[in-house]
């Protein structure tokens, strides 16, 4: 109860009756592979009200996992717990480059201190094993989630959807993350 927890990924329904009283803040971060915005108003950023509105469901589903009030959809795990809702992924559920996920963990950085837990429910690049040092986007991505747990802030990735038992994608194989 009062956790709050940012879920970075296709954003979220704000009218969701399960979902939109959990609801503390929106972002968005999202641009199209074409160049084009796809955050309210095609634009590349937005905030405030509407801002992470989700056009794919995904982030409405992860947050649902999370929050859920179990009025139209099942009880989610934490009902009582607060989101930060991040929209960096497009109406296909694909971001055109981690730049919008940086920009995203920098934004929980640098203006949510409230936020307790950031799921990612997402997958960048492939990785054999820990990758914190593996390139130049990893090492920038370790240093966000090192200093969001310094702070007491828990990452939660997903470790990739492919089957694929002998790499692990990022955020999920950075050692300060918890991989799932």
């Amino acid at each position: 109860k009062g956790v709050v927890v940012a879920v970075l990924d296709t954003g979220i329904d704000s009218d969701h009756p399960d979902l939109a009283d959990d609801i503390v803040a929106q972002q968005c971060f999202c641009t199209n592979a074409d160049g084009t915005g796809c955050c309210p108003g095609g634009r590349t950023e937005a905030s405030g009200a509407g801002g992470a509105e989700d056009e794919q469901g995904h982030g409405t589903h992860v947050a649902g996992i999370i929050t859920s009030g179990g009025r139209v959809a099942p009880r989610g795990m934490a009902p009582d717990a607060d989101i930060v809702a991040v929209r960096i992924l497009d109406r296909t559920g694909a971001a055109a480059s981690a730049t919008q996920l940086m920009k995203a963990f920098d934004f929980i950085l640098n203006s949510q201190p409230a936020v307790k837990i950031v799921n990612t429910s997402l997958v960048f690049g492939s990785f054999p094993g820990a990758c914190d040092s593996a390139n130049a986007f990893t090492q920038a991505l370790a240093q966000a989630v090192n200093a969001l747990r310094a702070r007491g802030t828990l990452t939660v990735s997903s470790a990739g959807n492919a089957a694929n038992k002998g790499e692990i994608g990022a955020p999920a194989c950075l050692s300060g993350a918890i991989g799932v």
